[in-house]
């Protein structure tokens, strides 16, 4: 009712603002909740320290750098529609590999995994953004740039609440040490596991760990999927 509110909600009925919103917030729930799963994956299953998992995900920046730049010609040669559900499912390729992850997996399966999933966001990124801003007037540009932002909160938030929800259930079901891997980490360092049986506890509850996030990479790769369907 009002004359010149913030954010008009009847924007999202516009094919391209609605749309490109969708698939800004859907892409960055994947990849926040990937990043969430994959840091812990890699410290607490892999036993790398916080730097040596942070250099191990470097593929995905690598991939953005190379492709983002490539995007808009793909665009403007293949149409928006195209680019976008490609990206998609390059991206549901990078999740399915995740959720086949193990304790014994190589690097090399992650890093390909990480490249699939930078390809596949570099892809999807300019076309939905160009969607939300293209579809408004000039005056409203400012109201397109904001609501690309918040999608990409609102969906990076989401990705983590429920990809964590996800390895919590699976993690406690398996009735191991903890609430969590960190915490079983944090109750052997601590020294409250006897010494004979940490390295026992902690290999439990890296199964467990793993078990939940390869559930919740397999509900990643659908949500990927099914956004670029939509």
């Amino acid at each position: 009712r009002r004359q010149n509110p913030m954010l008009d909600p009847r924007l999202f009925r516009l094919p391209g603002f609605g749309a490109g919103s969708a698939a800004v917030t859907l892409a960055f729930f994947s990849l926040f909740g990937m990043f969430f799963l994959l840091t812990q994956y890699l410290q607490f299953v892999k036993g790398y320290t916080p730097l040596g998992a942070g250099l191990r995900v470097l593929p995905n920046a690598a991939a953005l750098m190379i492709t983002s730049p490539q995007a808009p010609k793909l665009v403007a040669r293949f149409g928006v529609k195209r680019v976008l559900r490609t990206g998609f499912l390059v991206t549901a390729v990078g999740f399915v590999l995740l959720a086949s992850a193990t304790v014994s997996t190589p690097d090399a399966v992650v890093w390909v995994a990480l490249l699939c999933t930078g390809s596949g966001m570099a892809m999807v990124m300019p076309g939905a953004s160009q969607h939300i801003v293209g579809s408004l007037p000039l005056a409203k540009a400012g109201v397109g740039s904001a609501v690309n932002d918040v999608t990409r909160e609102v969906g990076g938030a989401l990705g983590i609440a429920v990809a964590g929800s996800i390895v919590a259930t699976v993690y406690r079901a398996a009735d191991v040490a903890g609430a969590s891997i960190g915490e079983a980490f944090a109750l052997v360092r601590s020294g409250q596991v006897p010494a004979g049986e940490a390295e026992q506890v902690l290999a439990a509850a890296g199964d467990a760990f793993t078990d939940g996030s390869r559930v919740a990479f397999a509900v990643m790769a659908t949500v990927a999927v099914l956004a670029g369907a939509f």
